[in-house]
């Protein structure tokens, strides 16, 4: 499986900036939301880096940007 394939239906929803910055990440398939903080996990996905309008998201080694 690769990253880009478990990421395809989530959506970036938003960020709450503050310290630690928050990510609001939504499962389209599943149509639950998730509040996340760096660190956090997602299923098989880890939360990287939250950063206003961008979240890096990470699986197996491999990073990708999910953007709103």
């Amino acid at each position: 499986m690769f990253l880009k394939d478990l990421a395809a239906p989530l959506a970036l929803m938003g960020v709450v900036e503050g310290e630690p910055p928050q990510a609001i990440i939504q499962d389209r398939k599943t149509q639950q939301t998730y509040f996340l903080y760096e660190g956090d996990t997602l299923g098989e996905i880890t939360i990287r880096r939250v950063r206003p309008g961008v979240v890096t998201l990470e699986y197996d080694g491999d990073e990708m940007d999910l953007r709103f």
